[in-house]
C-alpha cells in the first residue's frame, strides 16, 4: 500500500511537470515519450506539428527570450548545450526551474539514443525511452537492408539558403547522418556547417 502510494506520487509529480524546450528535435522526442501534453512553450524551430506551432514561443533556439521562458512558470527547460545561448540558460536556471542540456553534436544515431535515455529519465519515463529507442532501430534496419544491394553511394551535396546565406552541410551534422543512414555519400567533407557565397 505504501509502495503504491509513492508510484502515486511520483506520477503525479511527473504528470505536473511543465516543460519548455528548445530545439525542433527534443520536442520531438519529449511528445514521442508521450510527456507533450506537459509542454507550455517552445522555440521557433519547433514545427513537428500543428499543436506544437500553437504553443508560446521562447524566441529562437540561438537567442531565447530570457522573459518569455520566466513568463510560462517552467519547472523544466530542455535544450542543447550550444555554447551561444549557454549565458541565457544561466540566468533561466532557478531553484523551481530545472534546466537539462543535451549535446547536438556530432549528429549520430548513438548521441539521439544518449539523448532520448536522458529526457526520458528526466521524464520518469524510461519504459517509453526503450521502446521509442527499438521502433528508431527496427526502423534503420529496414533501412539499412533496402540499401545494402545498391551497387553504387549516391552523392549528395546539400545546399541551404536561409536569409541570402548558403549554407553546406558537412560531417558531423544531422544531414550528415541522414545521408549516411539512405545510404548516401555527404560530397561536404568539412566538418559541421559552412556558409559559402555564390561564387
Amino acid at each position: 500500500m505504501l509502495l503504491f502510494s509513492l508510484n502515486s506520487l511520483i506520477n503525479l509529480n511527473y504528470a505536473n511537470e511543465r516543460i519548455v524546450v528548445a530545439g525542433d528535435a527534443l520536442t520531438e522526442i519529449v511528445f514521442d515519450l508521450g510527456a507533450g501534453e506537459n509542454i507550455v512553450g517552445v522555440d521557433s524551430s519547433s514545427r513537428v506539428s500543428k499543436q506544437v506551432t500553437q504553443l508560446p514561443q521562447i524566441g529562437n533556439l540561438k537567442l531565447l527570450n530570457i522573459e518569455s521562458v520566466l513568463s510560462l512558470t517552467p519547472s523544466l527547460v530542455i535544450s542543447f548545450d550550444d555554447a551561444e545561448i549557454a549565458n541565457i540558460l544561466k540566468q533561466i536556471s532557478q531553484p523551481k526551474i530545472e534546466v537539462l542540456t543535451l549535446k547536438r553534436v556530432p549528429s549520430t544515431v548513438e548521441l539521439l539514443y544518449e539523448n532520448i535515455n536522458k529526457i526520458a529519465a528526466k521524464l520518469g519515463r524510461e519504459k517509453e525511452g526503450q521502446k521509442l529507442i527499438k521502433r528508431i532501430q527496427n526502423d534503420l534496419s529496414l533501412i539499412q537492408n533496402r540499401t545494402a544491394t545498391r551497387r553504387q553511394k549516391t552523392k549528395v551535396l546539400c545546399l541551404m539558403n536561409m536569409e541570402g546565406n548558403i549554407f553546406i552541410a558537412g560531417k558531423n551534422t544531422a544531414i550528415d547522418a541522414l545521408i549516411t543512414i539512405a545510404g548516401g555519400e555527404n560530397l561536404a567533407t568539412h566538418n559541421s556547417v559552412r556558409t559559402y557565397t555564390s561564387e
